[in-house]
């Protein structure tokens, strides 16, 4: 689970068939820009063609130490672009219970206009002949 420590209580995880991935880290990782150092970088391997969930939680330790921040966005890019997101709002929520709000994919339109509900997924990479099964996803969290 990528947890920044700017910001406590507030945490991202990546999750597999009900349980969260394994994460790694890069020691020689190195964010670029005027968020560095407020950003973290996590790693997971990413098996093609599964479907996975981005949880974001907020945990009671966020009102001790939230100093200006009373809402929360949460936005997952895939490709630079916005697919998904959710928002926490301070006004309604328990000061003491942990609120999390799986994001199990993203929202299009079938044929006929209704609304329907496509799951993240994991693509193959191929690469000439060669096709690899699993890699390792990045995911850069920074707080708004």
């Amino acid at each position: 689970m990528a947890v920044i420590d700017a910001v406590p209580g507030v945490e991202v995880s990546i999750w597999i068939d009900g349980q969260p991935v394994k994460e790694y880290e890069d020691a020689d990782e190195e964010v670029d820009g005027p968020l560095a150092p407020n950003a973290v970088v996590k790693y997971i391997e990413a098996i093609s063609d599964t479907e996975f969930i981005v949880k974001p939680t907020v945990r009671p330790a966020f009102w001790a130490y939230r100093q200006t921040a009373y809402d929360l966005a949460f936005v997952v890019k895939v490709d630079g672009k916005r697919v998904a997101g959710t928002f926490w709002q301070a006004a309604h929520a328990s000061h003491f219970v942990p609120w999390d709000f799986p994001l199990e994919g993203f929202y299009s339109t079938d044929a006929i206009g209704r609304p329907t509900l496509r799951p993240f997924k994991f693509a193959e990479v191929e690469i000439g002949w060669l096709t690899i099964h699993s890699w390792l996803w990045r995911v850069l969290i920074i707080p708004s």
